[in-house]
């Protein structure tokens, strides 16, 4: 239960700064830009996945991190913050598992599978 309870305070910590840091990077984003590639989401996306790869790595080969902190880190506040980055890093762990090929291959079939799911349920919902 306690787990429960460190996850859940990490979620809102990191739900309320892609919060914060997506409207924060909508004000200074050129306006050409601002909605297009290089959105907001993209942002808290790379940044996310870039800072949970770098506390599991140091976690798990540099530092002893209490298993509590673990949760409240990288289930919590950076599966809160972007789930993209808990995508990316099962998508390297894969590769380090079982090859290049095969994390492309999951990589692909996320973004298709995920993006045709995502484009029926709008149908769904929107036709009807």
């Amino acid at each position: 239960m306690a787990a429960a309870l460190w996850v859940g305070i990490g979620g809102f910590l990191g739900a309320n700064a892609r919060y914060f840091l997506t409207s924060w990077s909508a004000g200074w984003l050129p306006a050409w830009l601002n909605g297009r590639f290089f959105h907001p989401t993209l942002i808290v996306n790379c940044i996310g996945s870039f800072l949970m790869a770098a506390f599991i790595a140091w976690a798990s080969e540099r530092a002893i991190v209490p298993e509590p902190t673990r949760q409240f880190l990288a289930i919590g506040f950076f599966g809160a913050f972007t789930t993209f980055s808990s995508f990316t890093l099962d998508a390297l762990s894969l590769q380090g598992e079982r090859g290049w090929w095969l994390a492309l291959m999951s990589v692909l079939a996320h973004n298709a599978l995920c993006l045709a799911a995502a484009y029926l349920g709008w149908r769904l919902v929107t036709v009807g």
